[in-house]
């Protein structure tokens, strides 16, 4: 087809399966969702089973035309995990069976291996609504439908298997009106290695290739000005679907919308909107949507439902905490109370997710995260990029090799030796590796960076060519490095600011970012602002005050000031800038240009720098889906460490959860302050952050491994630990306070691989 097929999001749901039994409890199996050959997601790993449950969700992306593939995979222990075989939902048959409105509807598929069914996969599709007379159908269902109708339906597949009794049956009949329906789907069995635009034989043979995700991105996440109701941008699908474009900064499927409504508190239409919002309606659609002029963003929900206008400050003697099990409260140390209400929105605080991001997020996040780490591991390229780096000179040994190493290098996978060490990198040593030489960059004491206050966030320092003549090449290997984490999973110690994330993506700073950078500087702003608005609304009125309004001009021009070291340095905010005076009619100008030098002033080589280094391992397009906050957190990783989560996703060798010294084990790690407990973690893992989703996540040499306790050596030893494979070796010490003194004296006392 010439014309590009339309975008719907649809949940997409891994319920469970029925494998054929063969002998043993069963096996360890998960399941890997590739929609038109890119993989979507991959669920949890279910315990042995011959009936394994996931119960694992995504919200995708697809077209009419989408395929989506399943691919169970048996989990072996001691060696490479195995293929059971893969199951394939072709979208525009569903979308045929049921006119276009497919609700929320299970679906039994075949699980295929080698032309033999291994037993049956449900999944659950919907809700999808799609104007059909706009998608006609491909070739090959037209085919199929032609001979439905003379009654020789044959399989559509190449090894001319026939179809099932049940799928005859579904295709047969109509029935659009049920709330669950039994397909088989027998196609074309496609490895996810295939070529994208390689023929197939399946009802629903339409692929999609690069130019699909390059749409997506440009209709989703396209980083142009606000939504005005004066544009009228292109539409997708039918005309009862929302316009893609406009609220791209929280936008979510009508399931998710509906569900959030259902649970959001009640409030009058007619209660005013939290300060800086507006309500405007889309001209298209007769849509109510909301702008937030704080943040130049634009939403569907109303803030007043969801608590969204959280960027203003506590009232003053308010605090923000979180309980163990990630609930969010607020202390008000005025009346010494605390209370799970907003008090700048007057709205239940929620929770949040597995994610560290707001419950109601989670699902779009979810989504970003799958797409990005799925363009990660489609470019990974064989072979290793192989560091040997002394602890002593970390930082100037890995810049010299980080530096020397190709372009295409850099998407290799990372293999660290620390030299005098015998730890072998199956991912542990690179983490730790992360974790060091960004804490070495980034202290402030090496003149690369400085703090912004009392947030400790780090921006540029503007003469870092003072304090390193080689500044520029530093900030290219400090991209890179960056770059390198994001693309292998990684975790850096140490933060930017959001203005600079924002730089990162490619957006556009506003007035409020400054807030946190330069604290003064925003008030002078926010002063200005208002005090010529307040002039001229006196001149224009006529109102005589006690304080000549001429005597306060401000004499403000477009220029910038700032003193480096002894001089005084000055900028043009526009050509010519310095003989423009700032008045009513051009203020807006002026704070605008203000705020873009301010945070890019002394340091626009080292950006450009550190941009050069970061786009060489990742491309700019895989970050547009975020924002700067989610963009914060997945370089970040999780902000605090849960006790109870931890605890959660334990596993036990030799040990079992009642077991004395595993309940001494937890009464030590709830004894530690934060510090301890992030040392504890790096000791364990090689970082101190956790990955994005908590100790769920942790991953190991062989993809997603849970933290373990194993029972080993007597209680004269210490404590050991495999921080590949996030394995804590646990002596049976007989006493909590001897258990206390090992784990302290390993946890602070040793360093490095190898160590007996």
């Amino acid at each position: 087809m010439s014309q590009e097929p339309g975008l719907f999001q649809v949940n997409v749901t891994v319920k469970h399966a029925i494998l054929n039994s063969q002998n043993g409890t069963g096996i360890r199996t998960f399941v890997e969702v590739f929609v038109d050959s890119k993989s979507a997601f991959k669920t949890d790993i279910s315990p042995k089973s011959w009936s394994p449950s996931w119960n694992c969700s995504v919200s995708a992306i697809v077209t009419p035309y989408s395929s989506i593939q399943f691919i169970v995979t048996h989990v072996v222990k001691f060696g490479p995990n195995s293929q059971l075989g893969e199951s394939q939902l072709d979208v525009y048959p569903i979308l045929k069976l049921y006119d276009g409105k497919v609700a929320s509807v299970d679906h039994t598929l075949s699980i295929i291996k080698k032309d033999v069914s291994r037993g049956f996969l449900v999944v659950n599709f919907g809700p999808l609504e799609v104007d059909l007379t706009m998608f006609p159908p491909p070739p090959v269902f037209r085919d199929q439908v032609v001979a439905l109708a003379t009654g020789s339906i044959a399989s559509s597949n190449t090894d001319g298997l026939p179809l099932s009794s049940s799928q005859e049956l579904n295709l047969a009949n109509d029935q659009a009106s049920t709330s669950q329906s039994i397909v088989e789907t027998v196609g074309p069995r496609r490895g996810r290695n295939h070529p994208s635009n390689a023929p197939s034989s399946s009802t629903t043979a339409v692929t999609v290739g690069s130019s699909f995700w390059a749409e997506l991105l440009r209709a989703l996440f396209d980083p142009s000005p606000p939504f005005t109701p004066e544009t009228t941008p292109r539409r997708w699908g039918s005309a009862a679907q929302p316009n893609l474009r406009l609220p791209r900064s929280d936008w979510t499927d009508a399931a998710v919308v509906h569900s959030n409504r259902l649970n959001a508190p009640k409030f009058s239409e007619d209660s005013p909107l939290p300060d800086g919002w507006e309500r405007r309606v889309d001209p298209e659609s007769g849509r109510k949507y909301f702008v937030n002029h704080k943040n130049c963003t634009t939403q569907w929900e109303d803030p007043r439902e969801r608590g969204m206008d959280e960027s203003r400050p506590l009232p003053p003697g308010w605090e923000k905490r979180y309980t163990a099990a990630g609930q969010r409260f607020f202390i008000d140390h005025n009346s010494r109370t605390t209370t799970f209400i907003d008090p700048r929105t007057g709205q239940h605080a929620g929770s949040l997710g597995t994610l560290g991001v707001p419950v109601q997020y989670e699902r779009n996040f979810r989504a970003k995260l799958a797409y990005f780490r799925a363009q990660c591991t489609n470019h990974l390229l064989n072979g290793h990029a192989k560091l040997t780096i002394s602890r002593d000179g970390l930082l100037e040994e890995s810049f010299q090799q980080i530096q020397r190493l190709p372009v295409s290098d850099l998407r290799k996978r990372l293999c660290i030796t620390f030299l005098g060490e015998e730890g072998l990198d199956y991912g542990g040593i690179a983490r730790e590796w992360f974790l060091r030489v960004s804490r070495d960059f980034f202290n402030p004491m090496f003149g690369l960076f400085e703090y912004t206050g009392a947030h400790y966030s780090l921006q540029i320092n503007p003469a870092s060519d003072v304090a390193n003549v080689a500044h520029l090449e530093y900030f290219h290997f400090i991209g890179r490095v960056i770059g390198m984490a994001l693309f292998h999973g990684r975790c850096i110690d140490g933060g930017f600011t959001l203005a600079f994330y924002k730089l990162i993506l490619g957006r556009k700073a506003c007035l409020q970012d400054l807030e946190l950078v330069d604290h003064d500087f925003y008030q002078s702003l926010t002063f200005i602002r208002h005090v010529i608005s307040d002039q001229a609304f006196m001149r224009f009125h006529g109102i005589e005050t006690d304080n000549d309004v001429d005597a306060s001009d401000l004499e403000l021009y477009f220029s910038g000031n700032y003193r480096k070291f002894d001089s005084l340095q000055e900028d043009e905010l526009k050509p010519g800038g310095k003989d423009i005076k700032v008045t009513e009619a051009n203020k807006m100008e002026y704070l605008k240009l203000m705020v873009e030098w301010r945070l890019n002033r002394g340091v626009t080589e080292q950006t450009e720098a550190f941009l050069k280094g970061l786009f060489e391992v990742v491309e700019p397009s895989w970050l547009q889906v975020f924002d700067e906050r989610e963009l914060e957190l997945l370089l970040s990783g999780m902000p605090e460490l849960d006790v109870e989560d931890w605890r959660a996703n334990t596993v036990y060798r030799k040990y079992s959860p009642s077991s004395k010294q595993v309940v001494w084990f937890w009464q030590f790690v709830r004894s530690l302050d934060k510090e301890k407990r992030a040392r504890l973690l790096q000791f364990i893992t090689g970082t101190c952050h956790l990955p994005l989703g908590g100790f769920g996540e942790l991953m190991g040499s062989n993809g997603r491994q849970l933290f373990c306790i194993e029972r080993t050596g007597t209680e004269a030893w210490l404590p050991r630990s495999h921080t590949c494979f996030n394995r804590l070796d646990l002596p049976p010490y007989t006493s909590f306070e001897q258990l206390r003194e090992k784990l302290l004296l390993a946890i602070e006392e040793t360093e490095g691989f190898g160590q007996e």
